[in-house]
């Protein structure tokens, strides 16, 4: 029999499954399958680890097989394992993504802080009727200002901007925003590769944070709420350039350990 161990992990509801086992496979069927939530392990996507001379690399895939560059939620799990695991024997570490160099600490078991990709400039797109503030933190976010986001159809219309040809050839997450005020709103996001919503999404809580910055400005520090209930924050350096230095810092939880049987 073949298997190979992971945990499954969760930062603020967004779950996955995270491993540094070589055994893992990794072509689309087999991810797709372990993040399946009847016929595998169920999660939001499947994180691989390995520790080289410049850091850990960091692999990701969405629950639909395909690879992703980069993922917030991600990251801090990715770090709370690799402490738990022995990847690195400090509280800090270097990630190699393919969003690039990406440094992570941890504040205290369970609390993570990560750098996040330096941002793209956001673009203005008026999409099917809505106004979008479109921008890359690492992957593709388009970040939508709304005012009732708790009776929002979030599959329905996340589904129908991801797919705009605005937005071609790769598409694009999509986030609902509810501003509550210039440091704090609440956010609800559709994503692409679980073509559906998730309770938090680390890309998009920063990409609706750097549109708190660019619209109200207000302090440094931006409190955003998950649809989970749980709070992530998003600090950016008090001089220089926000898109630049971006740090994220939420929850990354370990629910249980297990092994997959491969065949």
């Amino acid at each position: 029999m073949k298997y190979f161990e992971f945990d499954k992990m969760h930062g603020a509801g967004n779950d996955f499954v995270v491993t540094h086992d070589p055994a893992c496979p990794l072509d689309k069927a087999s991810v797709a399958r372990i993040c399946d939530r009847k016929f595998g392990v169920g999660s939001d996507g499947l994180i691989v680890l390995s520790r080289e001379s410049a850091g850990i690399r960091f692999q990701f895939w969405n629950p639909d097989g395909a690879k992703a560059e980069m993922c917030g939620n991600g990251l801090r799990c990715a770090m709370e394992y690799s402490c738990k695991h022995g990847l690195t024997e400090t509280s800090d570490a270097v990630f190699l993504t393919d969003s690039g160099i990406l440094s992570a600490v941890r504040l205290s078991p369970g609390s993570i802080r990560i750098r996040m990709p330096q941002a793209a400039e956001p673009v203005m797109k008026c999409v099917k009727g809505y106004n979008t503030f479109f921008l890359k933190v690492g992957v593709p976010h388009a970040v939508v200002e709304v005012e009732d986001i708790e009776n929002l159809n979030v599959k329905k219309i996340g589904n129908l901007l991801r797919y705009a040809e605005e937005f071609a050839p790769e598409g694009t997450n999509i986030d609902f925003v509810e501003v509550i005020d210039s440091d704090h709103l609440k956010i609800r996001t559709y994503e692409r590769g679980v073509e559906d919503e998730t309770l938090a999404c680390g890309t998009g809580v920063t990409a609706s944070a750097v549109f708190l910055m660019k619209n109200m400005e207000g302090s440094k520090k931006k409190y955003i709420f998950c649809r989970s209930g749980d709070e992530i924050t998003v600090e950016f350096p008090e001089n220089g350039n926000i898109l630049k230095e971006i740090y994220l810092t939420g929850p990354a939880e370990t629910v249980f350990s297990g092994t997959y049987n491969i065949t």
